[in-house]
């Protein structure tokens, strides 16, 4: 009786687990979503940094919100809007910016060598448009995405997938499912018909990467600080660095 009472509770856990996985999934899916269709009703057809700017900044707001639900019942502190640990925080993203931009110039600056210098940016280099670009890539896109998934995502996650396993460094299994869905993220599809409009292997082995690193960062400070400048050092870094080439190889 008692083993069956020990399979029973391990069967009602798992099930447990997977709906709160699913929920997890949902949350960002479904915020996506909603900000795609909002956007779309006010800025359709303008600018793709001034939509996407905005796209964000919605998410942003739909998920503190969600948040922000007694059903909760925690701070923002819990789901990561501190400062704990920050003098801890600087000195891994100093670390983290000086391997980033050594090796994303080499990678980059060999790939377009390689590759015959494709341009890198699909839209005209005027001060308007680099400005737009360098602000969504350097300070909109990193609080956005940290505060859905290292935040909302892995805060769901966080209370019933806290064991940790070690993969060469020590991360929770809510660490590596919130990097799965935010690699998840980079897919372009269409629902209805269900199509898949874009896919890069490449970018999503990064986003893989970086989502690993963004959550060990998560953990192991307590606070988003960390995720969220790392993110825009690691997306803005790269767009200066896209400007540059192209703006050498093409003049506009």
């Amino acid at each position: 009786m008692e083993k069956i009472n020990r399979e029973s509770k391990g069967v009602n856990s798992g099930i447990k687990k997977l709906l709160i996985a699913i929920i997890a999934f949902l949350l960002f899916f479904l915020i996506d979503r909603a900000a795609i269709f909002l956007t779309d009703l006010a800025l359709a057809g303008s600018f793709g940094y001034v939509w996407l700017t905005l796209h964000h900044i919605l998410q942003i707001i739909m998920a503190v919100v969600i948040m922000a639900l007694p059903l909760w019942h925690r701070s923002f502190g819990d789901w990561g809007f501190n400062f704990r640990n920050y003098k801890e925080t600087l000195r891994i993203i100093l670390k983290f910016s000086i391997g980033w931009v050594v090796f994303t110039t080499i990678f980059t600056l060999l790939t377009q060598w390689l590759s015959g210098g494709p341009e890198l940016l699909g839209f005209y280099l005027n001060t308007e448009n680099i400005l737009i670009y360098l602000f969504f890539e350097s300070v909109i896109v990193g609080i956005s995405e940290e505060i859905v998934f290292r935040g909302l995502v892995y805060g769901t996650l966080s209370p019933y997938f806290n064991k940790k396993i070690k993969i060469g460094f020590s991360i929770s299994y809510a660490g590596i499912i919130s990097a799965l869905f935010f690699t998840v993220a980079h897919i372009g599809f269409s629902l209805f018909p269900f199509a898949i409009t874009s896919i890069a292997p490449m970018q999503l082995l990064v986003a893989f990467g970086l989502g690993l690193f963004y959550a060990v960062l998560r953990e192991k400070t307590g606070s988003l600080l960390g995720p969220i400048l790392a993110h825009n050092i690691s997306d803005g870094w790269l767009s200066i660095l896209y400007i540059i080439i192209q703006f050498s190889t093409t003049g506009k």
